[in-house]
């Protein structure tokens, strides 16, 4: 069911796959709003943006021979070059962007700004598992078939537990990593 604005009512029916071309119509409303809400905020927000401060403190506070740098740096290639780019073309006023998406310029970008915080500001709580756990699509007993969650936690799970074994050989307790000056002085400049 598709509801196209946020209050019921008469004028704000509810669209069922029986409705034929008003369903389409409502599906295909659900399918921009999701573009333009990916495009601001999981993509330029939640990827580039988040990133960014990553890269800078990765190179401003870690030894190319720390095992933090040597992990992180494949991910960071040609990230600022991007960012950086795409301030000329993509997110410029009357860029591709400004002319993609519903929203203007000014209003996607504050939209992937806020996007791009609400993960700084809590980075422990948007980890895959802890989103599904908030959107109420973690459990498998009472949604058993969510190809989205099975197979994404399967990639997460793989990935959680290399990083893991890699960082375990550095790092063997909690005193450890405080006593690491490179990586608190990361986490300060983050």
């Amino acid at each position: 069911a598709i509801q196209c604005s946020p209050q019921p009512g008469a004028d704000n029916p509810i669209f069922l796959p029986q409705d034929g071309d008003n369903w389409l119509i409502a599906k295909t409303i659900v399918q921009i709003a999701d573009a333009n809400f990916h495009e601001a905020v999981s993509h330029l927000g939640r990827t580039h943006l988040f990133v960014e401060p990553f890269v800078l403190a990765t190179h401003n506070q870690l030894s190319p021979t720390h095992p933090l740098f040597t992990l992180l740096t494949p991910h960071f290639v040609g990230t600022l070059a991007i960012n950086d780019a795409a301030q000329s073309n993509l997110i410029a006023s009357g860029g591709f962007v400004d002319k993609l998406l519903s929203g203007s310029i000014d209003q996607s970008r504050v939209l992937a700004v806020k996007g791009a915080q609400s993960y700084l500001l809590n980075v422990n709580t948007s980890t895959l598992p802890q989103t599904l756990a908030q959107r109420g699509v973690d459990d498998s007993s009472s949604l058993p078939d969510y190809p989205y969650r099975d197979d994404a936690l399967l990639l997460w799970n793989a990935i959680h537990q290399w990083i893991e074994n890699y960082m375990s050989r550095y790092y063997m307790s909690d005193e450890a990593v405080q006593g690491d000056a490179q990586l608190q002085n990361w986490v300060a400049e983050l």
